[in-house]
């Protein structure tokens, strides 16, 4: 079993369908080289997001926003872009010129018509976990 987890854990996913790596800034470049694998798994996992996004609308019957987070979502505008295509019909509209000049910044990236406001936000994980660490050890 633990062979099994390990393997499923590490070698699946991303990195097994590109065959070449799990990290998405390398399958974006590769893609643009033309790997069909990297394509195939940028199409996968922005599929799967896709269907998460449709999932949630359904069950909180629609939402006020869509919001991208952690290194991706804050760094890439090219997978918002991908994320956010074909989603018009939830009221997901992406304003391509805000979107492409967003990295790392907190900012609105929908058009002014888009119904669902879409936003980056930053996050900063090692401020939280020095945060949480103080917390702790303090008591």
């Amino acid at each position: 079993m633990d062979k099994m987890e390990n393997y499923l854990n590490t070698q699946c996913g991303l990195l097994g369908l590109s065959e070449k790596s799990n990290d998405v800034r390398e399958l974006l470049e590769m893609e643009k080289s033309g790997d069909k694998n990297a394509k195939l798994a940028l199409e996968v996992m922005v599929y799967k997001i896709k269907k998460y996004i449709g999932a949630y609308f359904a069950a909180l019957n629609g939402a006020d926003a869509l919001i991208f987070s952690g290194t991706i979502g804050e760094r890439s505008a090219i997978m918002r872009s991908k994320i956010c295509a074909e989603l018009e019909n939830l009221g997901i509209i992406l304003d391509d010129a805000k979107n492409s000049q967003t990295i790392s910044v907190d900012r609105f990236i929908n058009k002014d018509k888009s119904p669902v406001k879409i936003a980056v936000i930053t996050t900063d994980e090692m401020g939280q976990i020095a945060s949480e660490a103080v917390t702790v050890l303090s008591k």
